[in-house]
């Protein structure tokens, strides 16, 4: 999904909207860096069926990884940004996008 997008999750009462990139301090692809650096996502979820306001969410996904993962309200959140930054090649905010999979955790 692309900043400014929402996902509503099948069969479950959860809302997604990617609202930005906060940063993206990931090592590009072609370089040696000394810290692998990490990209952060804000995202709001909202729990459809409460009527309370959006849960501010932040993403964190470390550099060295291909996806990371978060818990919220017993469903769990694996997602990665993409593209992965390449050395001497800037990505328009345009084109990052979120790839997420949300499933429903066994423990609430």
């Amino acid at each position: 999904m692309y900043v400014g997008q929402t996902a509503t999750v099948a069969g479950e009462n959860l809302e997604i909207r990617f609202a930005e990139v906060i940063s993206d301090s990931r090592c590009p692809q072609g370089v040696t860096c000394i810290w692998a650096g990490e990209a952060s996502c804000l995202t709001y979820v909202t729990i459809t069926n409460l009527g309370t306001p959006p849960y501010k969410l932040v993403l964190v996904q470390p550099g060295a990884s291909d996806s990371a993962s978060q818990d919220f309200d017993g469903h769990r959140i694996s997602f990665r940004l993409e593209p992965y930054p390449v050395a001497g090649k800037t990505t328009p905010k345009s084109e990052q996008h979120l790839v997420m999979t949300v499933t429903k955790s066994v423990t609430k």
